[in-house]
């Protein structure tokens, strides 16, 4: 995978994120510091993710206070041989 050069300045890892439906390999930034992997809506609808009338939307707060809703699905992501699931929030915006 070509990196941007751009992300060749930050720390960023080539995964695999796998939904019930499909996977798709991205580059993703590392944040150690991050309670929770934020991915866009967009990304969200390319695994296959759609809100459900179940589902809860939540609100995430940033340092700012200011708040960002989403909703928290599962994905496997693989990152070096090794596949773990995690919880994701989708932006909702």
């Amino acid at each position: 995978m070509a990196v941007c050069p751009l992300l060749a300045t930050r720390p960023v890892a080539d995964v695999i994120l796998e939904s019930a439906k499909f996977k798709l390999e991205a580059a993703m930034y590392i944040d150690s510091g991050a309670d929770i992997t934020m991915l866009s809506l967009g990304l969200g609808k390319a695994l296959g993710f759609k809100q459900l009338p179940n589902d809860e939307i939540r609100e995430i707060k940033g340092a700012s206070g200011g708040g960002v809703p989403y909703l928290l699905k599962n994905v496997y992501l693989t990152l070096n041989g090794k596949k773990l699931k995690i919880p994701i929030s989708l932006g909702t915006y």
